[in-house]
């Protein structure tokens, strides 16, 4: 004899797996828009063609961040923007009121580091390079197998796997030349 309790949680469950893609939780990983996306691997490098531009962006190790690239078609104007990061080993005083909130990281591939400013947004809670790296970075990400993303101090602030980098890479010199 099948109990109802049971037999209405099976339906539950049973129904629940059957759902459409955009009624599944929205969580770290998910890429795309909000009625149509797809999860992804950390350190899986996407492409997102925009208006004028392109972004790649992959997320760290275990969704601890997400760097995203940006640039707008035909010029060399680059765009870095880290974001989703809660751990410590960026400055606090970067989380200060007062200004200046910028501090310095380096994004090591493969051994080689490229040295940069960045400036928190508070209201977003993300951080935005000042200058962003150029076509030897590019170039280093497409052929590397490991970014390191460090504070000052040398603390890791997040490592992203460079799979689908190569790609990524091409794309940016398509849209934008660079």
């Amino acid at each position: 004899m099948v109990r109802p309790a049971a037999a209405a949680l099976a339906l539950v469950v049973l129904g629940l797996s059957t759902l459409p893609v955009p009624a599944q939780w929205l969580a770290v990983g998910r890429w795309g828009s909000e009625g149509n996306f797809r999860y992804v691997r950390p350190g899986t490098w996407m492409v997102e063609q925009q208006a004028g531009g392109v972004s790649i962006s992959a997320e760290g190790d275990h969704h601890e961040a997400r760097i995203e690239l940006s640039c707008d078609a035909g010029s060399p104007v680059r765009r870095l923007r880290l974001s989703g990061y809660r751990g410590d080993a960026l400055d606090e005083s970067a989380l200060a009121q007062q200004e200046p909130r910028q501090q310095a990281l380096s994004l090591v591939l493969d051994g080689r580091a490229f040295e940069l400013m960045v400036d928190y947004r508070p209201a977003t809670h993300d951080w935005l390079v000042v200058e962003a790296p150029g076509p030897e970075f590019l170039d280093a990400l497409a052929t590397g197998s490991r970014l390191e993303i460090l504070n000052k101090q040398g603390v890791r602030v997040a490592a992203v796997g460079l799979s689908g980098s190569g790609a990524a890479r091409e794309a940016v010199r398509r849209a934008c030349g660079i």
